[in-house]
């Protein structure tokens, strides 16, 4: 049985209860909540920040095509060595400052680094030294320094050290042997991983006593193999120049010396890339002796034969002994005969080879006597030559002291730097021991 119970309320409640129900609002429409958009994976482009020195445009040939070297900053001392990173020359000598073709100077002590397109300092690249830096050499990534220094940017360091091609900080990890102060590396050259050293120094320990040479690898700095055993009876001995083949087997040294590895090579030798052990090869000069080149080597080219080389020829050796093998650039054939020469008012200094041309700077004239009585001509210290001997066109006339003391090849080969001692060079204004040839 269902009973149903009534509520009665009083009049006036249910009045107000009609009342309310009359007057609610009416119901909110739904919320409408717009589709979110399709979620994108496409990231905004990558935009690579441009280089620190623009690329230099391709001449498409081998070497310069002009006499005259762009207007280009430089330095206020001496520069001995170059090598070219990508779009960089760096500059290494004995210098306070490096100075614009307006004259401004910025401080650079002993290392300086230059646009290649440009001849614009490197303003990220900084590495000051304290003594001078004979040496450079390059994996193709970083720089490679040796000299006879002892601090780099004010704290103490070793003789061979690895720099940042874009800030000239040390790389950490790089820990060569120590190498005595005031025993300069002179000479430095990079193949398959490994950095070969030369100069007058002793580095490492026995079993590994570098004498005057050493091969460490490139990544660590720990020894690799090569000690050619450098000695001289008469006095010091150093090796001044050296350069690994093509093909990577040997390396060819030149300096001051009477023997390598015990066996008797007057100033220029070639030795085996993986252990410096010399070979039978003697070199001669032009006066046709086997074995005597009496004059102190300062520059290596080799050929892409492997065996070919090209010398250079500083002060006879020893000085005041009459000979007369020194001055000249020599080309040697692989058994060490001496195929031709040019002889020089001076040193000869610096020798690079790229497509058929070698290219030669030195101090002093070239095929005439000294001024008074000399021609204009002999102002000239760098020429070009051919394989065969010939001379070619170039020959810009420079002006300075020492001349041209090193010569260095952009990587596709289209460019020339010149550094050294001098104050113009071809028809260009004045120009501060650097020459960028187009």
């Amino acid at each position: 049985m269902h009973i149903k119970l009534k509520v009665l309320l009083p009049a006036g409640l249910m009045a107000a209860a009609l009342v309310g129900a009359a007057c609610a609002p009416p119901p909110k429409p739904p919320i409408k909540v717009p589709p979110k958009p399709p979620v994108t994976t496409t990231k905004p482009p990558v935009t690579t920040p441009a280089p620190a020195c623009p690329t230099p445009a391709a001449n498409g040939n081998p070497g310069p095509d002009s006499q005259n070297p762009m207007s280009s900053w430089g330095v206020d001392g001496t520069g001995y060595t170059s090598v070219v990173i990508g779009n960089v020359v760096y500059v290494g000598g004995s210098f306070s400052n490096a100075v614009s073709p307006t004259g401004t100077k910025v401080a650079r002590n002993d290392l300086a680094a230059f646009c290649l397109a440009s001849g614009q300092l490197l303003n990220s690249f900084v590495a000051n030294f304290d003594g001078p830096v004979y040496a450079l050499t390059t994996d193709g990534a970083s720089l490679f320094v040796g000299g006879n220094y002892a601090t780099l940017n004010g704290k103490p360091v070793n003789r061979l050290l690895k720099l940042s091609a874009t800030t000239g900080a040390l790389v950490s990890g790089f820990n060569a042997p120590a190498i005595p102060v005031n025993k300069p590396i002179y000479a430095l050259d990079y193949f398959g991983g490994e950095v070969y050293a030369g100069g007058d120094f002793s580095a490492g320990s026995a079993p590994i006593l570098g004498k005057k040479g050493i091969s460490v690898s490139s990544t660590t700095g720990a020894f690799a193999g090569w000690n050619p055993n450098v000695t001289d009876a008469t006095s010091g001995a150093s090796i001044n120049a050296l350069k690994v083949s093509p093909n990577g087997q040997s390396v060819f040294i030149g300096g001051k010396f009477d023997s390598v590895g015990g066996q008797t090579h007057d100033d220029l030798a070639k030795t085996a890339a993986s252990n410096g052990a010399v070979s039978s090869t003697q070199y001669g000069n032009n006066q046709g002796v086997p074995g005597e080149m009496d004059a102190r080597i300062l520059s290596i080219a080799v050929d892409p034969d492997n065996t070919t080389i090209y010398v250079s020829a500083g002060p006879t050796e020893p000085q005041g002994s009459g000979l007369n093998g020194g001055n000249k650039l020599y080309r040697f054939a692989s058994d060490g005969t001496p195929v031709w020469h040019a002889t020089f008012n001076g040193d000869n200094q610096a020798v690079v080879l790229t497509g058929g041309t070698l290219y030669t700077g030195f101090h002093g004239g070239f095929g005439c006597p000294k001024p008074p009585n000399g021609s204009a001509a002999c102002s000239l210290r760098l020429l070009g030559f051919t394989t065969s001997g010939g001379q070619t066109s170039f020959s810009p006339n420079s002006g300075g002291v020492l001349g041209v003391r090193a010569l260095a090849l952009g990587s596709n080969g289209n460019r020339l730097v010149a550094v050294g001692d001098f104050s113009n060079m071809g028809s260009t204004g004045k120009l501060h021991g650097v020459a960028i040839f187009n």
